[in-house]
């Protein structure tokens, strides 16, 4: 599904030293409130944010290894090193959880954010040792080439909160779906730190997952992607299924015919025999060919018409989690219409809520959480 609106970011260069901490699964850095308030994204369809748009800004960086996939899984998306942007919803209760994976790469025509920020710097790499990145005249954090023409894999999940890690808050995760590159030296630098990190479980996303195209803040139009039509991709693999029924009719009575051929010959081998032979041979590579095609032509119908009845179905932001500014409002407006055990139950929503809710005190403006993109097994699970 392709979401109606896109992630319009605004990220500018960063050139101050920024603290670092290693947290023993990943190298923190935090993002300083002055910085902080400027850079970040909205979802909208528009370049400039309405009142409506959720705003995120940015509060933390985390730098760490993917997990591990579950044996026979595997990577949709092979990756050996990931940045998680951790961004506070600024009109509302929400976070997001921005993935963007890497992969070492020796073409020097490659941009890699990564070393500015931690070139010529020791990171940390025991638990709770802290640091400074950021340090050099020429270190800069530049993180727009992560948003810049990329495209996410967006659902709803949650993550434990920062300090609390018996609370857990609610989630937008945003997994690039390509990776970014960083070079040997960067890639040494920061397998040395992570080198004690404990291996991590993958996370996997809602059933539902959207696709959500990027623009520039203030840059005139957003356009927004528009979704396939699997009404049509639906009725030409239908067709293709139907045309592969037919080939392998036909290749079936060519063989039959050139076995019969062959049966009726009596005696020695004759040329005549030979290419009888050669014929039913070649008739039955044809047949196998012909099955084939038309496993794979049953198997994409299927594979689309999945496609067709989720898209069908779906809904932008169905999995969304009430929020208690949400459930208050609810109260408020239906109060008069409801009855006594289902104010008591709503009640009920907003304590469990509360309780799962990171307060403005316990929280020191960062989150979390775990999901390590490494994209999708068959069509949506991603394995992290």
């Amino acid at each position: 599904m392709v979401a109606p609106v896109n992630v319009v970011w605004n990220f500018p260069t960063y050139k101050n030293p920024l603290h670092s901490t290693f947290t023993g699964t990943s190298i923190q850095i935090d993002i300083p409130p002055n910085f902080g308030e400027f850079a970040g994204f909205h979802l909208g369809t528009t370049a400039v944010p309405t009142k409506t748009d959720e705003r995120f800004r940015l509060t933390r960086l985390d730098i760490r290894k993917p997990a591990v996939a579950y044996s026979g899984l595997g990577q949709a998306l092979s990756h050996v090193m990931e940045m998680v942007l951790i961004l506070k919803q600024e009109n509302g209760d929400y976070w997001a959880n921005v993935i963007l994976p890497f992969q070492v790469s020796t073409n020097g025509a490659d941009m890699d954010i990564i070393n500015p920020i931690i070139g010529g710097t020791t990171l940390p790499n025991r638990t709770g040792q802290t640091g400074y990145v950021m340090a050099s005249a020429v270190s800069e954090l530049k993180l727009s080439p992560g948003f810049d023409n990329a495209t996410f894999s967006e659902f709803w999940g949650t993550a434990p909160a920062y300090g609390c890690p018996n609370k857990t808050v609610n989630v937008r995760y945003f997994m690039r779906t390509t990776t970014l590159a960083i070079g040997v030296d960067t890639f040494a630098q920061l397998s040395g730190a992570l080198e004690n990190a404990p291996l991590q479980d993958p996370t996997q996303p809602s059933e539902t997952t959207w696709i959500v195209n990027t623009c520039k803040n203030n840059t005139g139009n957003c356009v927004i992607q528009k979704a396939a039509d699997l009404a049509k991709k639906l009725k030409d693999a239908q067709s293709y299924v139907s045309q592969a029924v037919t080939k392998q009719r036909a290749r079936k009575i060519d063989l039959d015919t050139a076995l019969k051929d062959l049966k009726n010959h009596t005696g020695g081998a004759t040329n005549q025999s030979i290419a009888l032979f050669n014929t039913a041979s070649a008739a039955m590579t044809d047949l196998k060919a012909a099955a084939s095609e038309l496993i794979s032509a049953e198997a994409n119908t299927a594979k689309v018409q999945t496609f067709a009845s989720e898209a069908a179905g779906a809904k932008w932001d169905q999995n969304q989690p009430k929020t208690k500014a949400i459930l208050a409002q609810l109260a408020q407006l239906h109060e008069s219409q409801l009855d006594s055990h289902t104010l008591a139950s709503l009640a009920g929503i907003n304590e469990q809520q509360a309780d799962a809710s990171p307060s403005p005190a316990s929280i020191t403006e960062s989150l979390f959480g775990s999901l390590v993109p490494s994209r999708f097994r068959g069509k949506r699970h991603v394995s992290v």
